[in-house]
């Protein structure tokens, strides 16, 4: 989504190839922030939780940090074939994955326990979508970002947030309060969102190519597409909300995970409305997403 907003239609070959690579760093990343997470918590789960694969010996703790190791360094690679490919003469891809690395770091050896566990979360989140925008920015010496790329990368993670704070307790008998808290940070994201095609920034960005749809019904079904998307997941917090049972809670957290892709595609949609092909083949990743989460835990 963060290289639709940036690059299409008009996206090279070159920006293309780029972008393969800035997937398997951004994959790298993800999964070297579950190993840390497990890493970190090794201590911990020795004694609260010995049934997981680090203290049971299924996987050693040293093989935990080797393949640690190795994932970081695929990230950084890929993120320095992602500059070279794009030829945009540009090592922001590079600086945006060291940023989001620790972003990721932050999260899991110290915040998560604390109040600034879902700002971390966020932060991981919105770095992501920046890591999209990076093969496009013209600056070759630092990153540089457009106005309305830092806003949609803060209402996403400000969405991401939310529901991490909501998700806090899902184990458990839920907090009304971190319940509302978070609900309201993700209901605060997706207004900021329906706010973006009417602002200024995106106004005079011009991100959006004529086309047989007006200026005026672009928006307009975006913001339709939104509230169609989100209607689900905010049912589901009201329902978590009214009862804090942790199987209301935990329904509603996975809706709200797996709607993220839609929002994405809704974005990508706005953004290049006259090829909606780019919003459909994002919004297509919702399938392996669903069958995975019906596998695999989600949270």
């Amino acid at each position: 989504m963060g290289f639709a907003i940036s690059a299409l239609p008009a996206a090279t070959p070159n920006q293309w190839w780029g972008l393969f690579a800035l997937l398997l760093c951004s994959s790298c990343l993800y999964l070297a922030g579950m190993v840390m997470n497990d890493v970190c918590d090794f201590r911990l789960d020795c004694q609260e939780r010995p049934e997981r694969v680090l203290p049971s010996g299924v996987i050693s703790l040293s093989h935990a940090k080797r393949l640690l190791l190795g994932l970081i360094t695929v990230a950084l690679v890929s993120a320095m074939a992602a500059a070279r490919l794009a030829e945009s003469a540009s090592w922001t891809p590079v600086w945006v994955a060291l940023l989001v690395l620790i972003a990721v770091y932050f999260y899991n050896g110290w915040a998560k326990s604390t109040w600034l566990g879902p700002s971390a979360m966020g932060l991981c989140r919105a770095g992501n979508v920046l890591l999209g925008c990076s093969l496009t920015t013209g600056d070759p010496g630092l990153p540089f970002f457009e106005p309305f790329q830092i806003y949609i990368a803060v209402c996403v993670g400000v969405y991401v947030a939310g529901i991490t704070l909501y998700a806090r307790d899902e184990h458990r008998s839920s907090s009304r309060i971190n319940l509302i808290a978070g609900a309201s940070l993700m209901v605060l994201a997706v207004i900021g969102l329906a706010t973006l095609p009417y602002s200024s920034m995106w106004i005079q960005a011009g991100v959006s190519a004529e086309s047989s749809i007006t200026q005026f019904q672009r928006p307009l079904l975006f913001v339709g597409l939104l509230i169609m998307m989100v209607f689900p997941v905010f049912r589901n917090l009201l329902v978590g909300i009214s009862t804090g049972s942790p199987g209301d809670v935990k329904k509603a957290v996975v809706t709200s995970l797996l709607t993220i892709i839609m929002i994405d595609a809704s974005i990508c949609y706005l953004a290049s409305s006259n090829t909606p092909i780019y919003a459909l083949l994002v919004a297509l990743l919702i399938i392996p997403a669903w069958i995975t989460s019906r596998r695999i835990m989600a949270t």
